[in-house]
């Protein structure tokens, strides 16, 4: 994402991104379960080229509104939050969900919390990662755990890559997840069911990005 950014680039790939999720999930719509993320750069959502060019596509297939969901990253900063609030909020009226993504990762992500609407934030990896090194990491997690309950939306946690890092997610009362120890990236989406395993397990889209990539 930062090489398409860096290029200019990053509008045409975002939106051949969403192009390939829709094309997928409109094949795979006997499965009502299957749920893709595509990421979206702030460059991308602040183009009104580029979100006109979204919605277009988006109304026309309005039957996976429900499956197809948005992530906001902080690969580039969001230099004016109101219209990036009015472009979230529209994406969420055509019936798509919007998650802050990698939230920790940068300085913007309480502001961008504080400013934007959104359905929940997926944590950056690095604090599941150093979870439990220190009672200061739980703390932490357990203190977003109830800013995002008294917003009510939902929290995710990235890069889980141990049963153990699993089983303190579980304790911490963090039900959504997704890593390694889910799956890897592949071609195409596959479901799966881990028994007696609490965690839900939330899909991200990055075999799409990387199949664009390999065809332009």
């Amino acid at each position: 994402m930062d090489f398409a950014e860096n290029l200019g680039l990053i509008c045409d790939f975002d939106l051949a991104v969403c192009h390939h999720a829709v094309d997928l999930l409109s094949r795979e719509r006997s499965d009502s379960r299957l749920k893709l993320a595509v990421n979206l750069s702030g460059h991308s959502i602040l183009n009104s080229v580029f979100i006109k060019s979204l919605e277009s596509l988006l109304k026309a297939n309005s039957a996976i509104s429900r499956q197809l969901i948005f992530e906001v990253t902080e690969s580039a900063e969001l230099t004016d939050l109101e219209a990036a609030h009015r472009v979230i909020q529209r994406l969420r009226m055509l019936g798509h969900r919007v998650f802050l993504d990698d939230f920790g990762a940068g300085a913007a992500s309480f502001r961008y919390l504080h400013a934007l609407s959104v359905d929940g934030i997926k944590i950056d990896g690095r604090y599941i990662r150093e979870m439990g090194r220190t009672s200061r990491d739980l703390a932490m997690l357990r203190g977003l755990k109830r800013i995002c309950d008294d917003l009510e939306i939902e929290i995710v946690a990235e890069r889980v890559e141990t049963e153990t890092q699993a089983a303190r997610l579980r304790e911490l009362n963090l039900r959504l997840a997704q890593g390694w120890l889910f799956g890897k990236p592949a071609p195409k989406p596959v479901l799966q069911r881990r028994e007696g395993d609490g965690l839900q397990l939330h899909r991200q889209l990055q075999a799409a990005r990387r199949a664009v990539g390999k065809e332009a």
